[in-house]
This record gives structure tokens, C-alpha cells and sequence, in this order.
């Protein structure tokens, strides 16, 4: 999880391991930046616009929550990346579905033949 309270979620991206776990954050950081070409500055911007939205609109939704819905294309860029990082992290292990990234690519040419549509 990357756009989520860290605190109490043990599937946040900084609790993957105890061990070594200075140099996975520090690995997750500078990749992230070159994945998506957020500064860090950017990026911290980017993660608290993502996550009040997912706090207040999407997990939690507060009734009187009236913000524009964020431009998900870096979150879609940080998704394909943490999964693509998460496969290195814990090679030789796997995990059994496909890469998010072939997912995405069978979910966008089922997709697109609607959209056409309208």
C-alpha cells in the first residue's frame, strides 16, 4: 500500500521488513521518483493529495467532501511500480498473479471497444 496510513497497516510499503529496513525505503524512494519524475517535493504534494482524497472521499466518505477528484495518472504509474518492486524485493519468492502491468494492458483492450462506444 502506498496511498495509506502507514501506522496501523501492515501492508504499508514501509513495513514490508524489520530487516534492512533504512535501505528498502530509501530503494522505494529514489525509484519512485525516477518511475514517475516527481521531485521529492512533488511527490509529498502528490501522496497528501491522494491520500486526503482517499481518506475523506473514497475509504471514509465524508458528506460534505466537495474536492476535484485528483489526476490518477501517477497514481497509476506508482501502482504498476510498487508492484514491478515488490516482485524484485522478494525474489526468489513470487507472487501468483501476472504483473499488474499485463492486467492493465488486458483491461485496457476490453475497455477501449466500449469507450469507442460513446
Amino acid at each position: 500500500m502506498v496511498f495509506g496510513a502507514e501506522g496501523c497497516n501492515q501492508t504499508h510499503w514501509k513495513k514490508i521488513s524489520e530487516k534492512g529496513c533504512e535501505h528498502l525505503q530509501s530503494s522505494f524512494r529514489s525509484k519512485l521518483q525516477k518511475a514517475t519524475g516527481l521531485s521529492f517535493d512533488e511527490w509529498n504534494g502528490y501522496w497528501s493529495e491522494m491520500t486526503t482524497f482517499r481518506n475523506k472521499y473514497v475509504a471514509h466518505r465524508e458528506l460534505n467532501y466537495d474536492k476535484p477528484v485528483p489526476d490518477f495518472s501517477n497514481a497509476i504509474t506508482v501502482a504498476l511500480f510498487y508492484d514491478q518492486w515488490i516482485r524484485e524485493i522478494i525474489a526468489p519468492d513470487f507472487l501468483e498473479e501476472p504483473p499488474l502491468e499485463e492486467f492493465l494492458i488486458k483491461l485496457k483492450s476490453s475497455v477501449a471497444p466500449l469507450i469507442e462506444k460513446l
